[in-house]
C-alpha cells in the first residue's frame, strides 16, 4: 500500500514490494527482477488465465454433455 512506500524509497522498489504477494506477478518478478515487466509477459498472463477459464467452461460442458447422454440412452430402453 502506498503507506508502506517511504520517503527515500523509489516507486519500483514499493511496486514490487506490493507485487510480491500476487502468484502471477511474483513468478514474473522473480524471472523480471531487473527488467521492468514487459507487455509480452503481461499478456501471457493474460492468456494464460484466459485459457484456464476456457478450460474450465469445457470440461463443465463436457460433464453436462456426459449427463444429458446418459439420460437420453436410459429413456430409449
Amino acid at each position: 500500500m502506498y503507506w508502506d512506500l517511504k520517503p527515500g524509497m523509489e516507486l519500483e522498489t514499493f511496486a514490487a514490494k506490493r507485487d510480491k504477494s500476487h502468484p502471477t506477478i511474483s513468478r514474473l518478478w522473480r524471472r523480471n527482477w531487473d527488467k521492468s515487466y514487459s507487455f509480452f509477459t503481461l499478456w501471457q498472463a493474460r492468456r494464460r488465465r484466459w485459457q484456464a477459464r476456457r478450460r474450465r467452461w469445457q470440461a463443465r460442458k463436457r460433464r453436462w454433455q456426459a449427463r444429458r447422454r446418459g439420460w437420453q440412452a436410459r429413456r430409449k430402453r
